[in-house]
């Protein structure tokens, strides 16, 4: 097999920028994904370790394995914008990139002999991805971006220990909080970027622009309080988590009656990532809901999670690779929108019905998981050619 030149891979329109593998890996992943999952769950299948569940292992991987593959796609890429210094492209994206298969690779069946290996490999990945996106930041002294990349140093950490508490080195009781604090990290990144880029997205999407409003302190106020709900839930303070939750409700209402203009809903690219902001919005309400109402608390964490996690990941995918390829964000593929909605049905599917109607619990996951793999398999029939070729005005990237 002969192996290919630095130059040569430097070429491939695929590893010319970080979106484009990360966001097709992304996708790809995200169906092989559900697609086991929902046979494990159909064959009662269990994984072969012993500390943690099948559950907790599900989470581990649509959080460390999709969820991060589309994170490290988008800063790879942002970061260039941001210090206008180049980061991983050809030999060095491939070497990243890999790091992540092998990891997600290993992760289809774990057992207590390639959880090491997962663990190795996550480790070097994260090395590498932040060693990527730290050095052009310290080079051209931009400061403004530490608080998105100490969120994902965090999830490196989160992710680090979950593997070990898998491996028995650490208490295996830790796996569920280690878990929960992960899924707040990520929708804490949410909360911070759909801050920055939904009032800007909206302006420059419709005709009235103007009536578009935007408070930046209502984006750290609602942090702080976000930050106090986060330490409620994890430490079961349950009697000042509900008045949190509805007060950070609050805050994100007004933030999107800010932002809301009825014009939004002809562009796909710009009510998704609204949507995106209501799942988490109603995830943390129903979360604090959970006990007095003993609802299912998994049932909070998929609002947030599959609704608010996937619709905001989709929506940013679909618009970062478009506009990256010198493709208009303004006139996304015919038939888009489907993405978005089947995500929407599948979120309600998955997090709300069963709320109201258990009985078919088991159905509604099932519908949910089909409703998750259409919305993908269309994802990637819109973006692999985009992803795979080179821009369409003949630009390195």
């Amino acid at each position: 097999m002969q192996i290919m030149n630095n130059k040569t891979v430097k070429m491939m329109p695929w590893l010319q920028n970080g979106f484009r593998v990360f966001f097709l890996g992304a996708i790809v992943f995200a169906i092989a994904a559900i697609t086991l999952w929902a046979t494990e769950l159909s064959f009662h299948w269990r994984i072969p370790l012993k500390l943690i569940s099948r559950a907790q292992w599900h989470g581990h991987e649509m959080l460390f394995g999709y969820t991060i593959a589309v994170i490290s796609g988008f800063l790879l890429t942002a970061v260039q914008n941001w210090t206008g210094q180049t980061t991983k492209n050809g030999s060095g994206l491939l070497r990243l990139f890999l790091f992540w298969l092998v990891a997600r690779c290993l992760a289809f069946y774990p057992t207590e002999q390639t959880l090491i290996f997962i663990l190795l490999s996550s480790l070097l990945f994260y090395l590498f991805l932040i060693t990527a996106i730290v050095r052009p930041l310290l080079k051209t002294h931009n400061n403004k971006q530490w608080g998105i990349v100490s969120k994902v140093m965090l999830l490196a950490i989160l992710d680090i220990l979950f593997l070990c508490s898998a491996c028995g080195w650490l208490p295996a009781e830790w796996a569920n909080t280690l878990l929960l604090l992960s899924v707040y990290t990520v929708v804490g990144l949410i909360l911070v970027m759909g801050g920055r880029v939904i009032p800007g997205f909206t302006r420059n999407a419709i005709r009235e622009a103007d009536k578009v409003k935007d408070w930046p302190v209502m984006t750290w106020l609602s942090m702080v309080i976000y930050l106090g709900f986060v330490l409620a839930d994890v430490f079961h303070w349950q009697n000042i988590l509900l008045p949190i939750a509805l007060l950070m409700a609050i805050l994100n209402i007004i933030r999107l009656w800010g932002w809301y203009n009825y014009e939004i809903w002809k562009k796909p690219l710009v009510w998704v990532l609204h949507l995106a902001f209501v799942f988490i919005t109603l995830g943390i309400v129903t979360r604090a809901l959970s006990q007095p109402l003993q609802l299912l608390p998994f049932l909070s964490l998929h609002m947030m999670t599959y609704g608010g996690i996937g619709l905001m990941t989709t929506g940013m995918m679909a618009r970062v690779s478009l506009g990256h390829t010198g493709r208009s964000v303004f006139e996304p593929p015919e038939g888009l929108s489907w993405v978005f909605v089947l995500l929407v049905i599948g979120a309600i599917f998955r997090s709300v019905i069963p709320i109201f109607w258990m009985d078919y619990f088991f159905l509604w996951i099932l519908i949910a998981e089909i409703f998750w793999l259409g919305a993908f398999i269309l994802m990637l029939v819109f973006y692999l050619i985009p992803l795979t070729q080179s821009r369409l005005d003949g630009r390195f990237g």
